[in-house]
C-alpha cells in the first residue's frame, strides 16, 4: 500500500521498506470515544451511529476498559476516555454535566462544551483538583497532556516513533543540529526528546501550545526552546539544519512542504499516518531536491488498514 502510494501519487520509487518491532495487538489503546446510553458507555456499530452495549473492548488499555465498563456518565450522550498507561492517570471528557458522573476516586472529569478553537473548557467535578489533564511517560520523560491536546494513543508506539526519528536523523545528519524545527509539534514530543542545541516548535492548537511550552521548559535546558502558535502554512520559516514534521492525516500538502524547504534544512524526518499523504508529501520533497533514503513502518493499530510511516529525507 505504501509502496504503491509512493509510485502512483508521489511518482517516486520506494527505498527498501523496514518494519519496526511488532507492538501488542490487544490492551493498548489509551484514548477511546464512546456513546452513552442511559448513563452507560457504548461503542458504535461499524459504519453506523447505532450504539452497541458492550462488556469489554479488546484493544482498550485496562485503565480505559475499567472506565468503559464500570463508569456511569450521567446525562452525557458522548464521552472521550483518556489515560496515562505508565502513570495511571485517568480522565473523562463529557458533553454532559460533570457532576452527574459516577466514577472512581482520582478520575479527572472535564466538560467538552466547545470554546472557540481551544476545543473544550475544563469544568472539574470536584475530583483531583489542581490537575489540568493527564500525564504520560515516553522514553522515561513525563509529558503533560491537556484534554484538548492530541497525543499518540499508545505510549509504546510513541517510544518507537521517537526512537526511529532520532536514529534516522543521527545517521543522516551525523551531528547534533544547531537548530531543529518541530512542525505540527503537538505537546512537544519530538522537540523535547531529540537532541538539538535549539528547538523551534510550531503548533496551531491552543491547548497543545500550552502543553508544549510546559513540556519543553521542563525537559530541555533553559533558553533552548521556543514555541510558535501558528499553522505550518502561515508560519514564517526559520533556518534550521533538521526538520521533524508530524502532520495530521491530510499531511503537509504543498504549502507545508514549501515551509519545510524554506528552512534550508539538510534532513527531514516526516511522520505520516496516511499512505496517500505520505506519497504526495514525499514526492513534493523529492521534487524540491531531497532524496527518500529511509522508510520504516510502525503498526500502531494492529489488525486495521492504518499504518504509521517514518521517512528520512536528505538534501541531494
Amino acid at each position: 500500500m505504501v509502496e504503491q502510494a509512493l509510485g502512483r501519487i508521489g511518482k517516486i520509487a520506494a527505498p527498501e521498506i523496514a518494519h519496526a518491532e511488532p507492538l501488542a495487538r490487544t490492551g493498548f489503546r489509551t484514548t477511546l470515544r464512546a456513546a452513552v446510553v442511559d448513563g452507560q458507555a457504548a461503542l458504535r456499530q461499524a459504519r453506523s451511529q447505532t450504539p452497541v452495549m458492550i462488556d469489554g473492548c479488546l484493544v482498550a488499555h485496562p485503565l480505559i476498559e475499567a472506565l468503559l465498563t464500570e463508569g456511569r456518565f450521567g446525562d452525557a450522550t458522548e464521552v472521550t476516555l483518556r489515560v496515562g498507561a505508565r502513570t495511571g492517570d485517568q480522565m473523562v471528557i463529557t458533553n454532559g454535566d460533570p457532576q452527574t458522573c459516577d466514577l472512581p476516586d482520582g478520575v479527572l472529569v472535564v466538560s467538552a462544551r466547545p470554546v472557540g478553537r481551544a476545543g473544550i473548557t475544563e469544568e472539574r467535578a470536584g475530583i483531583t483538583e489542581g490537575r489540568a489533564g493527564i500525564t504520560e511517560r515516553v522514553l522515561g520523560s513525563l509529558f503533560e497532556i491537556s484534554p484538548g491536546s492530541f497525543f499518540q494513543t499508545r505510549a509504546d508506539g510513541a517510544d518507537q516513533l521517537v526512537e526511529l526519528v532520532s536514529d534516522g536523523l543521527r545517521q543522516a545528519y551525523g551531528q547534533v543540529p544547531a537548530r531543529l524545527v518541530d512542525l505540527c509539534a503537538g505537546v512537544g514530543l519530538f522537540g523535547a526528546l531529540i537532541e538539538a542545541t535549539e528547538v523551534v516548535a510550531v503548533e496551531s492548537n491552543r491547548s497543545a501550545v500550552q502543553d508544549a511550552m510546559s513540556n519543553l521548559q521542563r525537559l530541555r535546558p533553559p533558553g533552548t526552546s521556543k514555541v510558535v502558535k501558528s499553522t505550518v502554512e502561515r508560519w514564517r520559516p526559520e533556518s534550521a539544519q533538521v526538520v521533524v514534521a508530524d502532520p495530521s492525516r491530510v499531511g503537509l500538502k504543498a504549502s507545508g512542504v514549501a515551509a519545510v524547504v524554506a528552512t534550508g534544512c539538510e534532513v527531514v524526518a516526516l511522520v505520516s499516518c496516511d499512505a496517500g499523504s505520505l506519497g504526495r508529501d514525499a514526492g513534493l520533497l523529492v521534487e524540491a531536491g531531497y532524496s527518500l533514503d529511509r522508510l520504516t513502518l510502525v503498526d500502531l493499530f494492529p489488525d486495521t488498514p492504518r499504518i504509521e510511516a517514518v521517512s528520512i529525507l536528505s538534501r541531494r
